[in-house]
């Protein structure tokens, strides 16, 4: 028998082979709208903009201790240069004269850090004398004013000191949570101290190399 020029489709099928090509061909063309290619491209650059701004942050915060004694010795610097420059020419070395400007900053620190904390020291003795008369002198008037007998003011007294003894705890945590605080800054201190000797010692040739880079 004689087959026609054109196979007819299969059963089932409403798709001739001319249009399920054409078809193909369209959807592998179709590109977006412009204004949704564009708002794609933009939302991509500000993710990458804010993870590499996180990451910059992160490191950042990780050697923010550096970075401080950087800040402070050279600062420091600015104030010590006139005493090494001195000392240098009195004919010390360059490292002696930069140990001399450090030694003097330790100087200068230790002994403001001895008289606050014997101010300090003296004032809270004082204070602990004042606040002790105080409540004997309230559980004095309490008893006169209540018309609280022998006991009683002993029994007021003694819940007074207890709520005071309390307070005295609560001040004592709280200073115990500042240690860390405090060991962070020693850390970054002498940091900044061991910067500061060499900033001091070959401070001009640093910055002359730097300048000519």
């Amino acid at each position: 028998p004689q087959q026609d020029a054109e196979t007819p489709a299969p059963a089932g099928s409403s798709v001739s082979d001319p249009d399920r090509r054409e078809l193909t061909l369209r959807l592998h063309g179709w590109r977006p709208p412009r204004r949704i290619d564009a708002v794609g491209g933009y939302s991509w650059r500000l993710v990458a903009v804010i993870v590499a701004g996180s990451l910059v942050l992160g490191m950042l915060l990780a050697v923010r201790a550096i970075l401080l004694a950087l800040l402070l010795a050279t600062l420091l610097s600015t104030l010590l240069v006139p005493v090494s420059d001195w000392l240098r020419r009195r004919g010390a070395r360059p490292a002696l004269a930069a140990l001399g400007g450090a030694l003097l900053l330790v100087a200068v620190g230790v002994g403001a850090a001895l008289l606050v904390t014997r101010s300090v020291v003296t004032q809270w003795t004082e204070i602990s004398a004042d606040i002790g008369k105080g409540v004997d002198q309230l559980t004095a008037d309490e008893g006169d004013a209540l018309g609280l007998d022998e006991r009683q003011a002993a029994d007021l007294d003694n819940e007074i000191r207890d709520l005071w003894s309390s307070a005295s705890d609560v001040l004592l945590t709280g200073a115990l949570q500042v240690v860390p605080v405090v060991a962070e800054m020693a850390t970054t201190v002498a940091l900044a101290l061991f910067i500061l000797f060499f900033l001091l010692k070959d401070g001009r040739t640093m910055w002359a190399w730097a300048l000519q880079r």
